[in-house]
């Protein structure tokens, strides 16, 4: 069920951080009420969320893929080492 509402929130989020209309609301209320201070805020917020969530989960992100490795099967990787070496003049290898 996740996976059907993870887009969804996601677009939701994305209207609730650069809306217009929650924007223009809270600086309403605030009386600093201008387009260039509204647009100024709807192109920062998203910067400093984007850029906190950088700062915090790149060196996790990073540590886990460096973990990752591929399989590595001896068999096979003589076998592309041969079809490196001997390519065929006239044709190609193919899979079906």
């Amino acid at each position: 069920m996740k996976y059907i509402w993870t887009g969804h929130m996601c677009v939701v989020a994305a209207y609730g951080v650069c809306g217009k209309e929650a924007w223009t609301l809270l600086l309403g209320t605030l009386r600093c009420n201008s387009k260039i201070l509204l647009r100024l805020v709807r192109c920062a917020v998203p910067l400093v969320i984007i850029s906190y969530l950088y700062y915090k989960f790149w060196p996790v992100l990073l540590e886990e893929v460096s973990e990752l490795r591929e399989f590595y099967d001896p068999d096979t990787v003589e076998l592309m080492t041969w079809i490196r070496a001997n390519p065929i003049k006239l044709g190609g290898l193919g899979a079906a």
